[in-house]
């Protein structure tokens, strides 16, 4: 797919703030102001009708390869454009994103008794300690997961997946992790949390020596959904829910990541984008992300917003590719 590139400008709008505003967050403020969007096409994928195409992950990049993961779901499955009853491909790219390879699958569903029997989607990547491993946080849905009310079957759990790069691109090794049970639940019914339903959308990044995993909560079938965290500070061993009943934000940002000595959080359905300069307490800023890349990722190799993907139109097969000039 081809789309001619077409540039947008951060246009700021007037909010006022009550209390002194934190000067990182104007040094936020003053990184976007006046910066350009373009998005074009990307080349290099095959279209196939018997597959849905969405949620690429967040960019890495290894060995002077980009990469991206992402989700194909059967158009005859009976959960068909939820985007949970998928598995999990990848691509890398040569040239920043423009062309890219695809390789085909790398995380399968899991055996019918397990908490990803059902699908697996939602991927996003991090990479922590030794520079060849990378590992992959992904949303699990149950068999007989159906979205359409608040059994137990549609709760979904988030797990992690352990990769090895070659060298010359394609992945050697993804292997589930945590003995393929998530290594991040839906809190208890009647916990009063607001993730006592589901756990979703994972969004990690390496913060003061630790993994910050960012992740979107529902209290009940229909709720409203809010982003919380854990922090892991081994990411073999544990992660640990922080904030008790609180969320840190409501709604579910598509996009997290570094912006310089912070965390930038992106509505790309909405436009708005929020800012924490320690992780934690989000502020609205002025500048706005353009809403013609609604669901956009970013690229985790950078602490900052640089370029990234977004899904394809209905119907196409490549994805879009933004870059802030």
């Amino acid at each position: 797919m081809r789309i001619p590139a077409i540039l947008f400008l951060f246009v700021p709008s007037f909010i006022i703030f009550s209390c002194k505003q934190d000067p990182r967050h104007a040094e936020t403020e003053s990184a976007l102001t006046g910066k350009a969007v373009e998005i074009s096409g990307t080349a290099g994928w095959e279209a196939d009708d018997r597959f849905i195409v969405s949620q690429p992950s967040n960019i890495i990049q290894y060995n002077g390869f980009s990469y991206v993961f992402y989700v194909k779901e059967p158009v005859n499955s009976p959960i068909a454009g939820s985007g949970y009853g998928g598995t999990i491909h990848y691509a890398f790219s040569r040239d920043q994103g423009h062309t890219w390879s695809d390789q085909g699958l790398l995380i399968n569903v899991g055996a019918p008794d397990q908490f990803d029997g059902g699908g697996v989607s939602k991927p996003a990547a991090i990479r922590v300690g030794d520079e060849r491993f990378y590992y992959l946080y992904y949303v699990g849905a149950r068999l007989g997961f159906t979205n359409q009310d608040g059994s137990p079957e549609n709760k979904t759990g988030i797990g992690l997946a352990k990769l090895l790069f070659n060298e010359d691109g394609p992945i050697r090794l993804s292997i589930k992790l945590n003995s393929a049970a998530p290594v991040l639940e839906a809190s208890e019914e009647g916990s009063g949390r607001f993730d006592a339903f589901r756990v979703d959308d994972p969004n990690p990044i390496n913060l003061n020596g630790q993994v910050w995993l960012y992740y979107t909560g529902l209290d009940k079938w229909g709720g409203t959904p809010r982003t919380g965290l854990v922090v892991s500070a081994n990411i073999n061993e544990s992660h640990i829910k922080q904030n008790n009943v609180r969320a840190l934000l409501d709604g579910s940002p598509s996009l997290i990541q570094r912006q310089g000595p912070g965390v930038i959080a992106v509505f790309t359905d909405t436009q708005n984008a929020w800012f924490a300069a320690d992780g934690l307490k989000f502020v609205k800023l002025k500048q706005a992300f353009p809403k013609q890349v609604e669901g956009a990722r970013g690229n985790s190799e950078k602490d900052a917003l640089t370029w990234g993907l977004a899904p394809p139109p209905p119907g196409n097969s490549g994805f879009i590719r933004w870059e802030i000039k």
